[in-house]
């Protein structure tokens, strides 16, 4: 994998994860949402973010509102015909996913730093493939 595109992925990743849990701490207490257009709709309540279609539909504003219901943890699909349908997606499910190829990403990245490290002298630094004495010939120290 390209450094560059690793290294996003690593700290992306970690940046990704500490919002999700941010948002899902203060989506506890809160709801909020909003229209999106005259057709869609978007709802952030109960520890999940819910999308609805609804063809002609109300253009609510923005609103935030305090939450008296408890979390819900499944996912949820319902179609109501019409083109109306509605899906809830459990913010627990996207944050499972992000840690695990954070994690893959940075455990990839500290057994490349091992290898590296493993072919250097522990005192110098000096690259030692191919040193078949068992001492580093820069500084002499011994394997």
């Amino acid at each position: 994998m390209n450094h560059r595109l690793e290294s996003s992925v690593r700290w992306g990743g970690i940046g990704a994860i500490v919002a999700l849990v941010i948002l899902y701490a203060a989506n506890v207490p809160f709801y909020s949402g909003s229209a999106i257009g005259v057709n869609w709709s978007w709802r952030m309540e109960h520890g999940r973010l819910k999308i609805v279609r609804n063809p002609g539909g109300s253009r609510e504003s923005f609103y935030i509102a305090i939450n008296n219901e408890g979390l819900h943890f499944a996912p949820e699909f319902r179609v109501y015909g019409g083109g109306h349908w509605m899906v809830n997606i459990p913010l627990w499910m996207p944050l499972i996913i992000g840690s695990s190829v954070t994690g893959l990403a940075w455990m990839s990245w500290r057994k490349r730093q091992r290898l590296v490290i493993s072919t250097r002298c522990g005192k110098c630094g000096y690259e030692l493939p191919g040193v078949n004495t068992g001492r580093c010939p820069e500084c002499g120290k011994g394997s």
